[in-house]
């Protein structure tokens, strides 16, 4: 089966039980609330799924680097949206978001998004 991109994991053309995500990350809260589906299997089991669901800089990594016979295929999607990973509860998250809102509305974060 040829996998084209995040389209066919929305349309159901790969079963839930076949896609691999990261327990416990942001892509995991992300997959189960836009499936609310919970038979996945850990991102790790790479031998018994078909397809892996990830964040464009770590998948990027883990091909180069951990699992080099994975293809990334699609094209990104939420590009209006800015993502900084920390660990969750994470002691400085407050002080993180404060700085991104006024970096937002002072129209310097768009100024970084263009360079």
């Amino acid at each position: 089966m040829l996998f084209c991109g995040i389209d066919d994991i929305k349309s159901g053309k790969i079963p839930s039980n076949r896609i691999g995500i990261i327990v416990g990350s942001a892509i995991e809260d992300y997959y189960l609330r836009e499936k609310k589906k919970k038979n996945t299997l850990p991102f790790g089991y790479l031998a018994v799924i078909d397809a892996g669901f990830h964040d464009a800089g770590g998948a990027e990594y883990v091909t180069n680097n951990i699992y080099s016979n994975l293809t990334l295929v699609g094209e990104g999607f939420e590009q209006e949206s800015l993502a900084i990973v920390t660990p969750k509860q994470w002691l400085y998250g407050q002080d993180l978001d404060v700085n991104i809102l006024f970096l937002k509305e002072s129209g310097n974060l768009d100024n970084l998004q263009v360079k």
